[in-house]
């Protein structure tokens, strides 16, 4: 699938996707201790924002990685200087979040 199909594709309502070298993938929604914790390091990195106005932290918001390649992953915590672009989508993250759970510590993405 490539990257413009990719925003296109409308899915199920419940799933999130993240498109991985072409390769389309379903994610469950973050649940319980997962999302606390998220919720947890997102305000920790907004609170310690040196500029607050302009950087801070987005949960559940899509990282385009490389179009070229077609590869959006959608971390659980993006600290970001730079906005979404017009469609939603962010380009470049200062940090990157990604909570590890025995189901997905393997994943090597």
């Amino acid at each position: 699938m490539s990257f413009e199909e990719f925003l296109r594709f409308e899915g199920e309502m419940d799933v999130r996707y993240e498109l991985y070298q072409g390769k389309l993938v379903a994610m469950a929604p973050p649940h319980g201790r997962h999302a606390r914790i998220a919720q947890s390091v997102g305000n920790l990195l907004d609170r310690r924002s040196s500029d607050p106005d302009r950087c801070m932290a987005y949960q559940g918001a899509g990282l385009v990685i490389s179009e070229s390649d077609a590869t959006y992953l959608v971390p659980d915590v993006i600290f970001a200087c730079t906005p979404p672009d017009r469609r939603g989508l962010m380009h470049s993250a200062a940090i990157i979040v990604e909570i590890l759970s025995p189901s997905t510590a393997l994943n090597e993405f």
